[in-house]
């Protein structure tokens, strides 16, 4: 193999790394966007929680499901989840509802337990991304 076939090889596999990653990371993107919507999708209407003494407050706290889950009121919270794309390899999700401010807060806020959503979403979907690029850079190498 020459010089110029050997740089023209490395170039196509690198395009190649490129366009495997940022498949790995387009379908993190959906499968993180597939958990944080599940995740916004509690079924417990205000009322309901009136009714059970809110349930998430600092005060007395005993939810009723698992405190990552949030409940959908309005749906906005729900609707808010966003892909943020910052390169071929890194991207986010992100809410920007106004409820994401203290829904997110790691500690709670003054009235309300932390509510975890993003750690779970993130105990969801890491595995899944972890075997999937390691699959896809197994495959690179073994063409």
């Amino acid at each position: 193999m020459t010089l110029d076939e050997l740089s023209a090889h490395f170039g196509r596999i690198a395009h190649e790394m490129e366009a495997t990653a940022s498949q790995v990371v387009e379908d993190a993107i959906k499968d993180t966007l597939v958990a944080a919507e599940m995740l916004s999708s509690g079924v417990y209407t205000t009322a309901d929680l009136r009714e059970l003494g809110h349930p998430y407050a600092k005060r007395d706290p005993r939810p009723p499901q698992d405190a990552a889950i949030i409940n959908r009121q309005t749906g906005r919270f729900q609707r808010s989840w966003k892909p943020k794309r910052l390169s071929a390899f890194h991207a986010q999700v992100i809410n920007d509802s106004p409820e994401a401010e203290f829904l997110a807060k790691k500690e709670g806020t003054a009235r309300m337990i932390a509510r975890p959503l993003v750690e779970r979403v993130e105990e969801q979907v890491k595995p899944i991304y972890e075997r999937r690029a390691a699959a896809a850079l197994k495959a690179l190498f073994e063409e």
